[in-house]
């Protein structure tokens, strides 16, 4: 399989990037999108902040760029004290079932744990919060530029009978790995190996990749009214499930051509919708109808954000592995 370049410049890139490569070696399970891809979004959102805001987000993230701290969430993972964040990182969903019906069939124990939506509505009332601390408004945006990417890979928002394609076996080109990796990891990696296996000198890997999409995408007629709807990002996702599963007698390489154009475009617009959400934040716009009155209807059902997401480490005390977690840097599903 072709192993990607990856040029080490921060320690903490290539903690990231070495999860990826183990992933690909092991079969274990993999970061969401694995690092390539949520990098790329954020190189991709960066072409599409309005020139204020990329002044103004200087003050907030220091000399890191939305790509720099696109992986921040999954390196979180490996910190015992923020545990509880893993159940924000994908969104549980049976066939049939919209996101809020997936909400309100589900146990109060279960909703106490939250998910990806309710996580990215409660990071953006953080930042919006005139009293938030400027380390609190600072990791309130890492979240929002991860969280968006997770929910836009179709497994984030996967069947909870195989935790969103993780219990799903099966080889990749001679590695032991799941379904749920295939497609954070495998078809980019395997559908650009051109792009992830040559050297450069002057720009990441990922930059590139994200000029392409750029390149494909971005003259694409755009539904506005979802650019800030984030159920409407789950329910895109969902609808590409049942494709996912039909891998069976299929080779690797027909695979990955049947869906590579499907994830490069689920990126583009994971990257397109992270820069409208910091646009307006940063921005300070209001944020639009569609997020509001998702938020009332998850705290009809679940009760007030403030009550159960938490995005800050849970220091005084530590989080006991429940029984269904899975891994130890993987996505918990």
């Amino acid at each position: 399989m072709h192993m990607p370049y990856i040029k080490m410049h921060r320690m903490n890139d290539i903690l990231l990037i070495i999860g990826f490569v183990a992933a690909g070696l092991s079969g274990s399970k993999a970061l969401a999108w694995g690092s390539v891809g949520h990098r790329t979004t954020g190189y991709v959102a960066e072409q599409y902040l309005l020139p204020s805001v990329k002044t103004q987000l200087k003050d907030i993230l220091g000399k890191e760029s939305l790509a720099d701290v696109a992986n921040w969430a999954d390196s979180l993972k490996q910190d015992q004290t923020w545990k509880h964040a893993s159940w924000y990182h994908f969104e549980n969903i049976d066939d049939n079932e919209t996101y809020l019906e997936s909400l309100e069939a589900m146990t109060e124990e279960r909703l106490a744990k939250g998910g990806t939506l309710a996580a990215i509505l409660k990071a953006e009332q953080t930042f919006l919060n005139a009293r938030a601390s400027k380390i609190d408004k600072a990791n309130a945006l890492k979240f929002i530029v991860h969280l968006v990417g997770d929910i836009h890979q179709p497994l984030h928002t996967g069947r909870p009978d195989d935790q969103g394609g993780n219990k799903v076996e099966m080889s990749w080109n001679g590695t032991d790995t799941n379904l749920h990796t295939v497609w954070d990891v495998f078809v980019i990696q395997d559908g650009h190996g051109q792009i992830f296996s040559m050297a450069s000198a002057s720009e990441w890997p990922e930059q590139k990749y994200a000029t392409g999409l750029i390149a494909e995408f971005g003259k694409l007629p755009v539904n506005k009214t979802a650019l800030g709807d984030p159920a409407a990002w789950v329910h895109e996702s969902m609808a590409l499930r049942d494709g996912a599963y039909q891998y069976m007698n299929e080779s690797e390489k027909a695979y990955t051509r049947r869906f590579l154009k499907t994830v490069d475009q689920r990126v583009f617009m994971a990257g397109l919708r992270i820069a409208g959400m910091v646009n307006s934040l940063v921005s300070k716009a209001n944020p639009p109808a569609t997020r509001v009155d998702l938020k009332t209807s998850i705290e009809k059902i679940a009760g007030a954000l403030t009550d159960y997401i938490t995005l800050k480490p849970r220091s005084n005390r530590p989080q006991q592995l429940d029984s269904t977690w899975v891994g130890t840097i993987s996505d918990v599903q």
